[in-house]
């Protein structure tokens, strides 16, 4: 279903109506969320008119007790029976009336220079309207590029975050999330393609171990 494309993140809200009970629905999304994430990769939030539900899908966990304490990282999409399940889950408390409010689809891409020079190249590109170049980088020391859609405020043309295209490190990312320099990931499952366009030493099979130093 997936491919190479990941889902990074997922929101779904709802209008709340009469007879919901906000407090109710929170602590029974609450207990899915202890079951298959850390705190900080599913929340549940609302106020006086909306609910809404946030995930990451790429970080769902079969077993939590098991990765306690250890590194995870959105490098691979769930399968589509979890995220089906999760899905039904979610749907089964919140209701019929719920949508989707905020994708973010992510593709890892593998290339042949440094990706400062991507991304340096990208930053002087003059973008095609409706997109315009961000004047901010990144919350973090990584590097970024980021497009963003256009709007009219008081006259003046500027960035919405609702339709938005980012490239950065990936790997720069990961070390700078995990405040440590990470020499490898395990349980990384690539493809034949992946694996013949990466050096010899970057990829353990047996362990289906990257090495991050060696991209």
């Amino acid at each position: 279903m997936f491919g190479n494309i990941l889902i990074d993140k997922l929101r779904i809200s709802r209008k709340i109506d009469f007879g919901f009970n906000s407090r109710k629905v929170q602590e029974s999304l609450n207990k899915l969320a202890n079951s298959h994430f850390r705190a900080e990769h599913f929340s549940v939030n609302y106020d006086k008119c909306y609910f809404r539900v946030t995930f990451t899908p790429t970080l769902y966990l079969t077993n939590k007790l098991a990765n306690e304490g250890k590194p995870i990282y959105n490098m691979e999409m769930i399968t589509e029976d979890m995220l089906v399940s999760v899905l039904e889950k979610v749907y089964e408390v919140l209701g019929e009336e719920a949508v989707v409010t905020w994708i973010d689809i992510t593709k890892n891409i593998l290339v042949n220079d440094k990706v400062s020079h991507y991304i340096e190249s990208l930053s002087r590109i003059k973008a095609k309207y409706p997109y315009k170049k961000h004047n901010c980088t990144s919350k973090t020391v990584v590097k970024t590029a980021i497009f963003g859609t256009l709007k009219r405020t008081n006259g003046t043309d500027c960035v919405k975050d609702v339709r938005q295209i980012t490239f950065y490190d990936k790997v720069a990312e990961i070390t700078e999330k995990t405040k440590q320099k990470s020499r490898f990931i395990d349980n990384v499952n690539l493809t034949e393609d992946e694996i013949v366009q990466l050096p010899k030493e970057a990829y353990q099979r047996e362990y289906k171990r990257l090495f991050l130093r060696d991209l």
